[in-house]
């Protein structure tokens, strides 16, 4: 049994670690790992510091309860967990190789990458409000509650997953960029806030939006709105001009609010399967665009609201509806 009784401690350790029995990480102190290659199994940490030379290869269950500081290599082997309830620094000389390709979580506020991520698996943010810094992954999961805000540009090589329980993604200005075939999935009710320029998610081979998923466009200033995939509800926000970079397929509403939406000299599609929300002071460029509403919900009309202020004129209209709906 390991029981510390005072607070404050480090613990420098430059061989292995094998918990058989009672790691108590209640109170607050460093394990730090100094020595060369080392191996931990099934251990339980307040703080753990990855430092010394070589590999560090972890097995089995591990839980740190509050920060993790990696200055050299963390390996998580097969069938490793790790999870991880405080901030994650990896400094410039430090490597998380996710050998193993599990699924670690993290839950502390910040995820700080000066290193190196390697390997398979997933990192899945499942805490609260976080911030996740500039950084290279394969496959992201966020769950939990709160907010998850980018403070950087993301790599993947994997899946991106939103799950319903959080309240949002803001993507800020920053871009998550995908190089290779992966899915990006958002489940149902889940929003993403999009700021930049042109930074929506890119390079995934399949976009799985659910339709009352939601995305809002909110730049204050010029902004393109990503074609070629199936949004929920895409809500535009301030009066500036969002452009169509490519057709684009709305599984549920468009809501405009103030901003002016431009089809483009593209002339791209607009393929909307319920309302069109054109009440406010928005305005819509249609140029030579076809807007296609589609809904085959018989339970629901589609509804075309719009207001006496801003453009709003259609150029080509198309219903392609089934009997009924």
């Amino acid at each position: 049994t390991f029981n510390p009784s005072t607070n404050n401690y480090t613990v420098y350790l430059a061989g292995n670690l094998v918990n058989s029995a009672t790691m108590n990480n209640s109170t607050n102190g460093v394990f730090l790992l100094d020595g060369g290659n080392q191996a931990v199994t099934t251990a339980n940490f307040d703080q753990l510091t990855v430092s010394g030379t070589l590999v560090k290869t972890f097995n089995g269950a591990n839980q740190i309860n509050d920060n993790v500081i990696i200055n050299s290599t963390l390996s998580a082997a097969l069938g490793s967990v790790l999870d991880m309830n405080g901030t994650v620094t990896i400094g410039a000389s430090g490597t998380f190789d996710n050998v193993g390709g599990g699924t670690h979580t993290v839950a502390g506020a910040t995820w700080t990458n000066s290193g190196t991520y390697s390997g398979t698996g997933t990192i899945n943010f499942d805490g609260g409000n976080q911030t996740i810094n500039a950084s290279s992954f394969a496959a992201v999961e966020l769950s939990g509650t709160g907010v998850k805000t980018l403070a950087g540009n993301l790599s993947l090589t994997g899946n991106l997953l939103l799950r319903t329980t959080f309240a949002r993604l803001n993507l800020d200005t920053y871009q998550i960029t995908h190089t290779g075939a992966g899915t990006m999935t958002v489940e149902g009710t889940q929003t993403i806030y999009v700021l930049g320029a042109n930074n929506f998610p890119t390079g995934f081979a399949t976009y799985d939006l659910a339709e009352t998923s939601n995305v809002e466009y909110r730049r204050t200033s010029a902004q393109t709105i990503k074609g070629g995939l199936a949004y929920g509800n895409l809500i535009l926000q301030n009066a500036n001009t969002k452009t169509l970079g490519g057709n684009i397929t709305i599984l549920a509403d468009l809501t405009f609010n103030a901003s002016t939406l431009d089809v483009s000299t593209n002339n791209y599609s607009i393929t909307i399967g319920d309302d069109w929300n054109n009440i406010s002071t928005g305005s819509f460029i249609a140029r030579l665009g076809d807007v296609i509403f589609n809904g085959s919900d018989g339970a629901n009309a589609q509804a075309i609201r719009s207001a006496l202020t801003g453009t709003k004129t259609f150029y080509k209209f198309t219903i392609n509806k089934d009997a009924g709906d």
